[in-house]
């Protein structure tokens, strides 16, 4: 085994789903076919299905375009079923091929107020519960940390809640925005500092000053850097793919030259080179940008409700819709075939027009001429002919095939593990599924413990000088905490041998990698782990949600996560094994005995005995519905590790009668010795039946 060391500084990168090349309709720009989509509604906003190719006009640079290809594409996602008391927890996984809408949901912290922030943290929780379907993706970030995802591109509301958490008004990051506000005592946005008693900003004792309020090149560079990555790094994400952009600070001319009246965007001081690019890439994509005002209605005293009041058109009606810090937002919005939404307080319900939207599309192409390719900008306008209906869709892009838009593939070792770190879209060459928890370690500090399967069938086995067939991988782990930052990372290079007569059996059980990654203190995290193969340079990579339980508050239970796996194998830690029924895969029989494992912090002590007085309870769900739950049992734990953590094994026997599929096993642990507020604490685990 030999270690190297990876540069850290370059690892601030973003969330997990599968990378697979897509195979749905894109945006396409190339010399044979210019491929655009549009939405068409009636008077009542509602989406229209039945149109034809006659129904609809597209026009470049002004001059009429045969259409020769159209299709309707349905996205509508639905919605999650809300049944208490006999659902399972969310199961995060989610196949590619039913994935309808990936959403990523951009703050712009760097230009936004106290306000605003607040205001997207508090309301988009109930759009996470309630406005996400079950076959949607949803990343977080915030245009302060650059082009790192909070989150990641998930299903997993833990993880979405937890980005959310990070999203705070940060002194020196904010340049939007306390313009109008005082902050002496007493203030509104000093109160509204203080309901919020986790700021940090508030735990250093730091001062808020406003901030000159115009709009620098950093700024601007920042804001729309972000973004730019946030869409380029949606390129290859299935769905129908949407940014919503939330910010107070999108000019198109320098604040100070802006005037009151008809904005007007083709003059000024205007940024149109930084934002075109944006909306070409955009364009490329196939992202859809919402561009969406957080900072409510003058007053903010009571819901505003969600309706005309909205700029519907993306950006063609005057000031009286948007104002000189929304300008950008709504070119966005009109550029990409999108929407402008402002001018409510209930911030949760502009969002969710948006995701309204996204129910459904026409995919229009046509035939370039020779002369687009000429590197400049080209309108496209696509016109609906059926009367009474609206369309929307994007706006033009620059002359150049998507080819010559498209970066190089990562060739170095270094570039190629980096690359499939920083994706939110990861890896796929390899065939990995990990399994990782946290836990901690016997002298009670925090870690991420890691099982990985690796599929043999995708590594290639070179003939050695005595006979046997050796593989080499370079196996990179990471930690990011919530805001997109690495904490740890271990990169390694592992070697092995197998006997001929083994091949075969190696490649149909896989490789089994453990490891456990130290932390320094106990938080939420997105754990990577990429292989490379060095023979052949293919790589595979996998992520996980990682959170720690609230153990460490004074009084209360805790759990770490489960491991579960076949009762008859066990794997070692250290170096990759080949195993069947291993805890990173997770296959079972109906009927088959399984066990798992689970750490129990902080439970109380009973003096005459010594020991904890523990109970624990089980439940079985399939597609969400329960199947099978148990009473709660008493039981004395495996091991004492210390006063404040103790390991248990429990076998469990599975229904000979279950059918195939996804299962997911829920855990709770109950101390007996507590309230039930602070004496509970459960976690799960997901496996397939065959």
């Amino acid at each position: 085994m030999v270690g190297r060391a990876l540069s850290l500084f370059v690892l601030a990168a973003c969330g997990i789903a599968q990378a697979q090349v897509s195979d749905e309709p894109l945006i396409k720009i190339t010399v044979g076919l210019v491929q655009v989509d549009a939405v068409v509604t009636d008077k009542q906003g509602n989406p229209v299905r039945d149109l034809a190719a006659e129904d609809f006009r597209i026009l470049q640079d002004g001059e009429a375009r045969a259409i020769t290809n159209l299709s309707w594409v349905e996205t509508e996602s639905g919605p999650h079923a809300k049944t208490p008391g006999n659902r399972a927890p969310r199961d995060a996984h989610i196949d590619r091929s039913r994935v309808r809408r990936t959403i990523a949901v951009v703050a712009d912290d760097l230009g936004m107020s106290i306000q605003g922030i607040h205001n997207v943290r508090r309301d988009l929780r109930s759009l996470i519960d309630g406005g996400l379907g079950e076959d949607d993706l949803m990343a977080i970030m915030r245009t302060s940390a650059g082009t790192s995802f909070a989150s990641g591109f998930t299903s997993d509301r833990r993880r979405l809640h937890a980005a959310l958490d990070d999203l705070w008004w940060r002194p020196g990051a904010s340049m939007g925005g306390l313009a109008g506000i005082d902050l002496p005592d007493g203030s509104a946005a000093a109160a509204l500092l203080r309901s919020d008693p986790g700021n940090p900003a508030l735990q250093r004792g730091t001062v808020v000053e406003s901030p000159d309020f115009d709009l620098s090149s950093r700024v601007l560079a920042g804001s729309m850097g972000a973004l730019q990555q946030t869409i380029r790094a949606m390129r290859e994400l299935p769905g129908r793919k949407a940014v919503l952009f939330f910010s107070e600070s999108a000019y198109l001319v320098d604040p100070r030259n802006a005037v009151e009246g008809l904005m007007d965007i083709s003059r000024g001081q205007m940024r149109l080179g930084v934002y075109r690019t944006l909306v070409d890439d955009a364009n490329r994509a196939g992202v859809v940008l919402y561009g969406i005002d957080p900072s409510g209605v003058g007053g903010g005293v009571e819901l505003h409700p969600v309706g005309s009041s909205w700029n519907q058109d993306g950006g063609r009606a005057p000031s009286s819709s948007f104002g000189p810090a929304q300008a950008g937002l709504a070119y966005l919005a009109r550029q990409t075939g999108g929407l402008f939404l402002s001018n409510s307080n209930d911030i949760a319900a502009l969002a969710e027009a948006a995701l309204a939207d996204m129910s459904g599309y026409y995919l229009l192409g046509y035939r370039p001429d020779s002369e687009t390719f000429d590197r400049q900008f080209h309108d496209i306008q696509v016109e609906v002919t059926r009367p009474g209906l609206r369309v929307r869709s994007r706006k033009g892009f620059l002359g150049l095939e998507d080819k010559d838009r498209t970066p190089p593939p990562p060739r170095t070792r270094q570039e190629q593990l980096l690359t499939a770190l920083r994706s939110p879209f990861g890896a796929d060459g390899l065939e990995l599924r990990t399994t990782a928890l946290f836990a901690l370690d016997p002298d009670g500090k925090p870690s991420i413990q890691s099982m990985t399967r690796i599929d043999a069938n995708g590594l290639t086995f070179t003939a050695l000088e005595d006979g046997l067939l050796g593989i080499e991988l370079d196996i990179v782990t990471a930690a990011f905490d919530i805001s997109g930052q690495p904490v740890e990372a271990i990169d390694q290079i592992f070697t092995a041998r197998v006997r001929p007569d083994n091949l075969e059996a190696v490649k149909r059980r896989g490789l089994l990698y453990t490891t456990r990654q130290p932390l320094k203190k106990p938080g939420a995290y997105q754990f990577r782990l990429v292989v490379r193969d060095t023979a052949s340079q293919i790589v595979g990579s996998a992520s996980q949600f990682v959170q720690t339980p609230p153990f460490d508050k004074k009084g209360r239970l805790g759990m770490s996560g489960l491991v579960a796996g076949s009762a008859t194998q066990l794997g070692q830690e250290g170096e990759p094994t080949t195993l069947e029924g291993n805890p990173a895969l997770r296959i079972f029989r109906p009927g088959e005995r399984i066990y798992y494992w689970r750490q129990i912090l902080n439970p109380e002590i009973e003096k005459s005995t010594g020991k904890p007085d523990l109970a624990t309870r089980s439940r079985l769900y399939r597609d969400g519905e329960l199947v099978l739950e148990s009473d709660p049992f008493p039981f004395q734990p495996t091991q004492l590790v210390s006063k404040r953590l103790v390991e248990d094994v429990r076998l469990y026997d599975l229904p000979a009668e279950l059918v195939p599929g996804r299962y997911i096993l829920e855990v709770e642990t109950i101390d007996r010795l507590r309230d039930a507020d602070r004496g509970r604490a459960s976690d799960w685990i997901d496996f397939q039946v065959r």
